[in-house]
């Protein structure tokens, strides 16, 4: 289970303009992790994030609709390296499989764009870890 902060900065001309959208989610992600080496894991995995909260840099816009789902579905892949028994440095990377948002971009008839605006998460982390064992 992590906390992560996600976001974007909106950077076509419109009124949304220089509106920079973050993001909070609380992810699970379970995996499967393969050592073809003692001091190399290979991990691959699925992600859900629950949607903690959602704050614009603009408060106007903020108070009229909520732009994010709360749920993101995604999928991760990921690399660890083993110091030791117990510690570990940490690369993975994460893409939503499924749009975070339902806008639909119009013209100025109302007629909805075949551009659809999809949303999708990605991030790239890198961390350390340390394993705790227990003696029976």
């Amino acid at each position: 289970m992590q906390y992560q902060g996600r976001g974007f900065k909106h950077d076509l001309e419109s009124p949304l303009e220089d509106v920079e959208w973050k993001l909070n989610y609380l992810t699970f992600t379970p995996n499967i992790e393969y050592k073809p080496l003692p001091s190399l894991g290979i991990q691959a995995g699925a992600s859900i994030g629950l949607k903690l909260n959602e704050r614009l840099n603009d408060d106007d816009i903020t108070s009229l609709f909520e732009y994010a789902k709360p749920i993101d579905i995604g999928g991760m892949l990921g690399l660890k390296y083993y110091f030791n028994e117990n510690l570990y440095l940490n690369l993975s990377y994460f893409n939503s499989l499924v749009s975070i948002s339902d806008i639909e971009v119009t013209d100025e008839n109302g007629n909805t764009s075949e551009d659809n605006l999809r949303t999708l998460n990605q991030s790239l982390s890198l961390g350390v870890g340390y394993n705790f064992y227990l003696k029976k």
